[in-house]
């Protein structure tokens, strides 16, 4: 009667199921590196897309910008950029080529088209108004742009004084008609955009899903490894079992497992490791993610509020900015002018205070300082950093007005507790903001 398995069979059984496990996880190592490619190549895509929409919108703002300073100024300037963008750069028809060629004519490619052919019709409507202004300033046709010399106005706006002729132009790009034109412009813009992240949110969805079916199976893999390293222990002491046993340890404080031992073990090893450190890295950007905001990489109002009940009150200062005429700016230059706009004073605010201070944007443009371990002169150093922010952000051009701030604050050596403090600085800004903005009030 058999004793039992022989070492020799036992560890050549071992061998087999090790051989076995390990070709089985690299394969799906490989399956799970392959899936991960095909998600960051649904997100590129996904990210070279939307640029291409956004320039489609970027270069339609342009021409209207451009016709609109033209109308205002009569400068030919103005005219010869239109020009230069719509025949030279050619933002729109160079994105909906690049949608085409990518996606194919699907359903977003169709509203991006549906963009294009609407600024395009309303190019017609910027032309007549061009040769309005021109003629109304006494420009030489004879330099301009054909598609400004051949239209032809009508017989009632060719007898308009030059008074009259620069009134009918800047109307024809500012009335309800033309707006109601990039309005829509707009929606196909946003409809494509809609279909786009449809489109690659499914892609993510399946791919994630195959993703976990993966991960699934290298875990089993692994723990097949693990049971057929110990059925060898007692031919393998030295260099399976005691560097599996001491893993146990490290694996419990999260630490990476050494690569010693076997050469199957090393190869568990760095298998592990791998994993161990995609899971360190994901879990640390989800946590930037939850604490920061998207847009400026400040705190957001999660970060705020753990942030804000860490301080002594008694020896910090809560700072309170607020943008001025915020609203009415987007409504003039747009969301993308404004979130531009946001960032700007997100980092000059950043510039201003030292590093171990905590700037927040808790929402729309409202950013919150947090000054800790402050000295007997904060006050006066709160208004010249104040000052000094609003100099900054009224010298900024790139075809943007003035931005200015208002700042409310709120000394902690002044109050009790932290919600007294904020409440002060929150009233504080509101009479900054009462005398006309760019201002700073401080709480006593």
């Amino acid at each position: 009667m058999r004793k039992g398995i022989s070492i020799r069979i036992l560890n050549f059984i071992s061998g087999f199921l090790f051989i076995v496990f390990s070709v089985l996880l690299i394969m799906a190592t490989y399956r799970s590196s392959s899936q991960y490619t095909e998600m960051k190549e649904n997100t590129d895509d996904l990210i070279m897309l939307q640029q291409a929409a956004y320039d489609l919108q970027t270069g339609s703002d342009i021409l209207t910008e451009q016709v609109r300073y033209f109308a205002e100024t009569g400068d030919v300037r103005y005219l010869k950029a239109y020009f230069t963008e719509a025949k030279e750069t050619r933002r729109r028809d160079n994105a909906l080529a690049e949608l085409q060629a990518s996606q194919g004519k699907t359903t977003a490619y169709e509203e991006l088209s549906k963009a294009m052919s609407q600024s395009v019709h309303l190019m017609n409507r910027e032309y007549y108004s061009m040769r309005l202004t021109a003629e109304a300033y006494g420009h030489d046709l004879s330099t301009l742009p054909e598609e400004v010399q051949n239209v032809v106005l009508a017989e009632g706006d060719a007898a308009l004084d030059p008074t009259e002729k620069e009134k009918k132009a800047r109307s024809l790009i500012f009335d309800n008609v033309y707006r109601g034109e990039k309005d829509q412009i707009s929606e196909h813009m946003q409809n494509c955009l809609n279909n786009l992240n449809e489109d690659i949110r499914g892609k993510q969805i399946a791919a994630t899903d195959q993703m976990k079916v993966l991960l699934d199976r290298e875990k089993l893999l692994i723990i097949g490894m693990i049971i057929s390293s110990l059925l060898s222990m007692n031919a393998t002491l030295v260099l399976v079992v005691r560097p599996l046993l001491k893993a146990v340890g490290y694996i419990n404080n999260e630490e990476d497992l050494p690569e010693k031992g076997s050469r199957e073990f090393r190869f568990l090893a760095r298998s592990y490791n791998t994993m161990f450190h995609s899971h360190v890295e994901r879990n640390k950007q989800l946590s930037y993610e939850a604490s920061h905001d998207s847009l400026t990489g400040l705190y957001n109002r999660s970060g705020y509020e753990y942030l804000i009940r860490q301080i002594d009150p008694s020896t910090s200062a809560i700072l309170v900015f607020d943008i001025d005429s915020f609203k009415a700016f987007n409504d003039e230059y747009g969301h993308k002018a404004g979130d531009r706009v946001l960032c700007i004073v997100a980092k000059e605010i950043q510039r201003s205070f030292r590093s171990q201070d905590h700037i927040c944007r808790v929402g729309g443009d409202e950013y919150i300082v947090i000054l800790e371990q402050i000295g007997d002169t904060a006050e006066d150093m709160i208004r010249d950093k104040v000052l000094r922010i609003n100099q900054r952000l009224s010298a900024l051009r790139n075809n943007l007005p003035p931005i200015r701030v208002s700042c409310g604050a709120a000394i902690g050596t002044q109050f009790s507790d932290v919600d007294t403090m904020i409440n002060m600085a929150d009233n504080a800004l509101y009479e900054a903001k009462a005398r006309g903005g760019r201002d700073v009030e401080i709480s006593h």
